[in-house]
């Protein structure tokens, strides 16, 4: 979509201007005055500059010189499915240990606090930016005249304000817990003179924020199939989020309500496994849901100059990548692998994800063994000692080229998307959602969809609800890989309490029990940084138990 060109553009200078507050450091300047919230144009580029203020959030790379950027280190690494490379990230490899031992995270007081300017794993600041840009869309484009709208229309600008409001507040809870909610959105004159505010319940947080869902999803249709919607809300995307949510609430008949919404109504369809790397493209696939636009874009300053598109190049997608695989022109020597079931540093995942021989003695389409559509391949490349022959990612190797006129096609870099909601989710959120509800048919016919389509039936027969979940789990690792989410999935199917149906997979990553029923899984903020701007910010609570 040519409205995306605003995106880097509107997200620096949004960055970039105002007064720096660490919990509302938003897009406070002279451009968002009065005079600027006059038309619908000015709607458009604070909503483009909202998305890429999103973009940017889960993007940082941290520290600067590492191949993992937070979205990828909160949701993959921490899960102790990856081995970061100790020749290309050697914060990581060093301290991503528990007990002296490489593999679950370990969250130690030094990955946290990598960047001294507070824009470490440990600052949600970021995250405040697309609060207070998205606050100030609501408030504002409420007084430009609703006849000056056409497509979108006023009501819709709105509700993508409160639909990315409500992820930033989503996304917070699940690394750090209770977040602080802000429920004033602040202009030029507040600046010096913010309220000090503690943190509040998750819960409350997560309740306000279904509020705003329900407001914004009657504002939009279904995108019905059009594959470039991905990258604005619709109406299926926010249905989407409100059944993700309704997950991690554990509140599984609503759960199973929404994500009915999305599969019946949206107009979405699975990737076929021919294709399967489409849906990483950027706005090809029908599976796609929400995604944030990454894209090459001529207008886009990543993309003007040659020593400008480092993300495009190795930055993000690159934390997967290493030559050989990637191009012949590709250079990078480093990435993150897969262990494997014989590694001496950990295995968990190879060891009970992609675990025994599937039933039916097919073979997996997404491991390399078949010899198809693989994502998931051995690597041979010998430049990371640690992890000998162990499994690299193959979902954003969709190549472009800066100079395809010279021979060979030099200056590659990705041209992919980050895709945060897709329909394979809403089927195995179901399935978790049925299993809770004691419908086990349902839940199969469910899990079916997506192991279907990789070649195998399952590869354990679960015959009961405890089984059932965990061969759900299973699956999630195995079909969101490398998406920065299944962390978070380890994490929900932990904390429901109800009916002894807690798989205990935490315990599995590496993460003691006793850690765990004191929510260690959440990470530490960097107070020294945050408190100076919030003295009533206090740390989540097992970083007050533990040095």
């Amino acid at each position: 979509m040519k409205k995306l060109i605003f995106f880097l553009s509107i997200a620096v200078l949004l960055i970039n201007t105002g007064c720096k507050k660490y919990l509302y450091e938003g897009p406070i300047n002279s451009t968002y005055g009065s005079k600027f919230w006059t038309t619908p144009q000015a709607a458009e580029q604070a909503a483009m500059g909202m998305y890429g203020l999103f973009r940017n959030a889960i993007n940082r790379r941290v520290p600067a010189s590492s191949n993992g950027t937070s979205h990828f280190v909160y949701g993959d690494l921490a899960a102790g499915t990856f081995l970061a490379s100790p020749s290309g990230d050697i914060q990581y490899y060093n301290y991503i240990r528990s007990n002296g031992q490489r593999g679950p995270f370990y969250f130690n007081n030094i990955p946290y606090a990598f960047d001294s300017k507070g824009t470490g794993l440990g600052d949600w600041s970021a995250y405040y930016q697309v609060i207070a840009q998205a606050d100030l869309i609501i408030k504002n484009v409420n007084n430009i005249p609703a006849g000056l709208f056409n497509t979108p229309s006023k009501q819709q600008y709105i509700a993508e304000a409160l639909f990315m409001r409500a992820y930033a507040y989503y996304y917070m809870t699940r690394v750090w817990g209770d977040p602080v909610y802000v429920t004033t959105t602040f202009d030029d004159v507040d600046y010096g003179n913010l309220p000090d505010l503690p943190r509040s319940k998750s819960a409350d947080v997560l309740d306000s924020c279904m509020r705003d869902l329900r407001v914004a999803v009657n504002a939009f249709g279904y995108a019905n199939g059009t594959t470039t919607a991905s990258v604005r809300v619709n109406k299926g995307s926010v249905q989407a989020l409100m059944a993700e949510i309704f997950a991690w609430n554990h509140q599984y008949d609503s759960c199973h309500q929404y994500c009915q919404q999305v599969i019946n109504n949206g107009g979405y369809s699975l990737e076929p496994m021919s294709s399967y790397t489409r849906i990483w493209a950027g706005q090809q696939s029908k599976e796609s849901i929400f995604e944030i636009a990454m894209t090459n874009n001529t207008n886009d300053p990543n993309f003007t100059n040659q020593n400008s598109w480092a993300e495009a190049q190795s930055g993000i997608f690159g934390t997967f990548t290493k030559k050989p695989y990637a191009n012949a022109s590709y250079t990078k020597t480093s990435c993150w692998l897969v262990p494997p079931k014989s590694s001496t540093t950990n295995s968990f995942f190879m060891a009970n994800v992609f675990d025994t021989v599937p039933v039916t003695n097919k073979h997996d389409y997404r491991l390399d063994t078949a010899g198809k559509m693989n994502i998931l391949v051995s690597d041979v490349g010998g430049s990371d000692p640690d992890v000998p022959n162990g499994y690299r990612l193959l979902k954003y190797m969709t190549f472009r080229f800066k100079d395809s006129t010279t021979s060979g096609l030099v200056n590659p870099y990705f041209n992919n998307d980050i895709v945060m909601l897709r329909l394979s989710d809403m089927y195995l959120l179901d399935a978790e959602a049925l299993t809770n509800l004691g419908d086990l048919a349902g839940a199969r016919a469910q899990l079916a969809f997506t192991e279907t389509r990789a070649n195998i039936t399952s590869y354990n027969t679960p015959n009961t609800q405890l089984d059932m979940l965990v061969e759900i789990l299973k699956e999630r690792g195995r079909e969101f890989i490398g998406e920065g989410s299944w962390f978070y999935d380890l994490i929900r199917m932990e904390t429901n309490n109800s009916k002894n149906l807690n798989p205990q997979w935490l315990e599995k990553a590496g993460y003691p029990t006793a850690r765990v029923n004191l929510q260690g899984y959440l990470w530490p903020l960097v107070l020294s940084i945050l408190q100076e701007n919030n003295p009533s910010l206090t740390q989540t609570y097992y970083w007050t138990t533990t040095n």
